[in-house]
């Protein structure tokens, strides 16, 4: 870089401004997603350097995962557009999720636990990450039995079971026998034992009442699908550093690779919603829009709850 070129890159205090409308902005975004808006908050996300705030997105994602658990099919859903296009960002979304899940398992934070293991279920609904990771995760928290532990691994099934009938099914049936034996454990309370057998009622229904992936939550092709693959003993780098600012020198070079990776996304997502909705020129609009301040209703949100 020449010294003419030194003098006229942004400073620090300017990058430092343009990071912390970034995290405002991924932050707000992700606070008003809903149900119905998931592909145009993506394309929102997209018209941002999401590559520069992956560590903002993936902790934002979370943050609102721990406070609306329910909501983990909606937050899987955005995953799966972004992971599409920027695989990386799906990773780090992983390696965080697993990590978290991980630490509050060993710490016995069971709310915490519970939230992140539906984020990690819709996760592999979405074929973000490994469904090996239920399987193992189910087996971990088998083989010490605990009425939490069997709660918990009653819990993946119901949101993932599925998905392992359909990509991993002796693996998943192997699991069902261990939970039928379990059925009439003494040391597990009659609670435990209902969850255990209205999970095996489940097995044997198939799981259709409880779908992998909902109508109107499977956005990407599978062609277009990226799946992580991780372990849960192994300790991911969660790379926190990415939380924080940080200078960057070659910030106007890499704001013109994302200008230019971002042109591509957003045309090709504007064609295939093209084709999508010349598909369906005789469904309803609904209003999806977006005010210029990105606030919604709780009631939007309290409906989605409802519908997760």
């Amino acid at each position: 870089m020449s010294k003419s070129d030194e003098s006229s890159a942004p400073t620090i205090e300017y990058q430092s401004h343009q990071w912390n409308i970034l995290e405002k902005r991924i932050r707000c975004l992700i606070k008003n997603i809903t149900k119905k808006n998931i592909r145009q908050i993506a394309n929102r996300l997209f018209k941002k350097n999401i590559e520069r705030g992956r560590g903002l997105l993936t902790d934002a994602l979370i943050k609102r995962q721990l406070r609306s658990p329910r909501r983990a099919r909606i937050y899987a859903a955005l995953m799966s557009i972004i992971n599409s296009k920027f695989p990386n960002i799906g990773e780090l979304m992983c390696k965080r999720v697993i990590n978290l899940f991980r630490d509050s398992y060993m710490n016995d934070m069971a709310d915490k636990c519970f939230s992140l293991l539906q984020m990690i279920s819709h996760l592999i609904n979405q074929n973000i990450l490994t469904d090996q990771i239920a399987i193992q995760l189910l087996k971990l928290v088998l083989t010490n039995y605990t009425d939490e532990s069997v709660e918990l691994a009653v819990r993946l099934l119901k949101e993932c079971g599925q998905k392992l009938l359909q990509d991993s099914r002796q693996q998943l049936d192997d699991i069902i026998t261990t939970l039928s034996n379990l059925s009439d454990e003494e040391s597990l309370n009659a609670r435990s034992q209902t969850l255990i057998r209205d999970s095996l009622l489940l097995r044997q229904e198939e799981f259709q009442k409880r779908p992998s992936v909902k109508p109107g939550l499977n956005f990407v092709d599978k062609n277009d699908q990226y799946t992580h693959i991780f372990d849960i003993v192994s300790l991911c780098d969660a790379e926190e550093n990415l939380n924080s600012f940080h200078f960057d020198k070659d910030y106007e070079s890499n704001e013109r690779y994302y200008k230019e990776s971002q042109k591509e996304i957003l045309e090709q997502n504007k064609s295939n919603e093209d084709k999508s909705n010349s598909n369906s020129s005789n469904d309803n609009e609904m209003d999806v829009s977006l005010t210029t301040t990105d606030t919604i209703h709780s009631s939007s949100e309290q409906s989605d709850d409802k519908e997760n």
